[in-house]
């Protein structure tokens, strides 16, 4: 059995398209109510005992979590495959020291674009560009197997290809999956879904984007 636990519906970062993400201040009723580290272990003791085999962590921002090595580290010792998504900008020495000792099977990177700018405008935070790019170099360490992914709205939608490139360029040779479609924020997240939605013909341009490359690339 495959199972998923999302640690935190709070993240670093202000994506307006988020579905999930909520007020992340200190009198957040989600943030008073979020499990404890010794009750996510608790849990991940129950589904492996259940006969779970494949657990992935992810949020929110799970590395957004104060104990998330402490989480991360006793749902390891329990025998999971264990993969973790990420945005990959709070990746810390103290975080590399628990993820080398107990790597995951994989890692899932969200890159949300190829400037200062364009995460500025998506996700609110124009750093979130550079530490992205620093915490991708210190993953790449791990034994772990990386993906890339990526969320296209209008503000990042003229990087497509660009976010493809960049990956190539500083990282290697992996296919960015691009996700097309924003859903209606769900239990009160702050989701703006409506500003940033793609139309049906952008959509279309997303779609065809990488064999329109290719065409381009063959015919010169």
């Amino acid at each position: 059995m495959n199972a998923t636990f999302e640690l935190t519906v709070r993240c670093n970062l202000k994506c307006k398209m988020c579905l999930v993400r909520h007020d992340d201040s200190e009198n957040s009723y989600l943030k008073k109510h979020e499990l404890t580290s010794e009750e996510w272990i608790n849990i991940a003791r129950q589904a492996a005992n259940a006969g779970t085999f494949t657990l992935l962590i992810t949020g929110g921002e799970p590395m957004l979590r104060s104990d998330f090595c402490e989480i991360w580290e006793g749902i390891y010792k329990e025998g999971f495959l264990l993969e973790l998504y990420t945005n990959a900008t709070l990746v810390s020495p103290k975080i590399m020291e628990t993820l080398r000792k107990y790597p995951p099977h994989r890692i899932g990177i969200t890159i949300y674009g190829t400037s200062r700018e364009t995460y500025g405008k998506v996700c609110g935070n124009p750093n979130a560009f550079d530490h992205m790019l620093k915490g991708v170099q210190m993953l790449l360490k791990l034994p772990s197997k990386l993906s890339f992914r990526s969320t296209i709205i209008k503000d990042n939608f003229h990087e497509v290809m660009d976010i493809q490139n960049l990956v190539n360029r500083e990282f290697g040779n992996y296919t960015v999956t691009n996700s097309r479609l924003i859903t209606q924020s769900v239990r009160g997240a702050c989701a703006d879904v409506n500003s940033c939605r793609l139309t049906p013909e952008d959509n279309l341009k997303v779609v065809y984007a990488r064999p329109y490359q290719k065409v381009k690339e063959v015919l010169g």
